[in-house]
């Protein structure tokens, strides 16, 4: 209902929508003008690629990895802080086993919880993405 049919994305909002990249808010509109967090982006990325056909989940590097909200730093750096079954908890996981997001160590950290993803925070999730993600350990 917010998307008007001339708007020059439409297609690409239905599209998506098709796919089930995305699937709107709560209040089953888009809000296009809305900034991206970054788990939303990483959701819609871990979509795309399930959509297809390209997911293809790994084992862990470390047992400590996914889930664990008290994650030791012995998991090489890759990380993320999101409760086991709530919120883009499936695609965060994913992205840290991908090593797309989610390195937290010293120097180089990458806040996996900004209030918003920039262009650059995207390009290099889609350059990982794409490069059999990062050589960060």
């Amino acid at each position: 209902a917010d998307v008007a049919t001339s708007d020059p994305d439409y297609a690409a909002y239905i599209w998506a929508r098709q796919k089930g990249i995305t699937f709107g808010w709560v209040d089953g509109k888009f809000h296009p003008d809305a900034p991206l967090s970054t788990p939303s982006t990483v959701a819609f990325m871990y979509r795309y690629q399930k959509a297809m056909g390209q997911v293809t989940p790994k084992a862990p590097a470390s047992s400590s990895l996914p889930g664990n909200q008290d994650a030791p730093q012995s998991s090489g750096g890759w990380q993320h802080k999101v409760r086991e079954g709530s919120a883009f908890w499936r695609e965060s996981r994913w992205a840290v086993q991908q090593r797309i997001w989610g390195y937290t160590r010293d120097w180089e950290h990458e806040r996996f919880f900004m209030e918003t993803t920039s262009v650059y925070d995207l390009a290099l999730m889609l350059y990982r993405m794409e490069h059999g993600g990062s050589h960060l350990r």
